[in-house]
This record gives structure tokens, C-alpha cells and sequence, in this order.
């Protein structure tokens, strides 16, 4: 499957919030690849739900280096 790079996430305010997108990079310390799953803010809570429904909680302090793909 091929991916084109669409967009970058580089800092909390670059979230596109419940809109389902694939991501390539770097979330705090996890790496993730052609990932697909949706950044939801719930209470003060800013989290990255996978398609495994794994989640990775962010916060002002995570480093986000990301690039948004999309299939071709």
C-alpha cells in the first residue's frame, strides 16, 4: 500500500481533534507507522486512539513530530 504525505503535526495546537487520519512519527517516547486513529479531548485529557483502540495521552510537555499520510 502506498501513502502520500498530506500535512504535519508538530505541536498540540496542529491537532486535527476526531477526524480519523494515518500518521508516520513520533509521539512522545512511541514511534508510529502509516497508523491510522483519531486525537479525542476528553476533561483536560488529549489522547491518540489507534485502530488496535491503544491510546497514548498527551500533554503541553509530549514532543509531536508527525507527518499525516493518506493512501494513494
Amino acid at each position: 500500500m502506498e501513502y502520500k504525505k498530506v500535512g504535519t503535526i508538530d505541536n498540540i495546537s496542529e491537532i486535527p481533534f476526531d477526524k480519523n487520519i494515518i500518521v508516520t512519527g513520533r509521539i512522545g517516547i512511541g514511534w508510529s507507522w502509516q497508523m491510522p486513529g483519531v486525537f479525542r479531548q476528553k476533561e483536560n485529557k488529549i489522547f491518540f486512539r489507534n485502530e488496535h483502540e491503544m491510546s497514548t495521552v498527551i500533554d503541553e510537555n509530549t514532543v509531536i513530530s508527525l507527518n499525516i499520510l493518506e493512501k494513494v
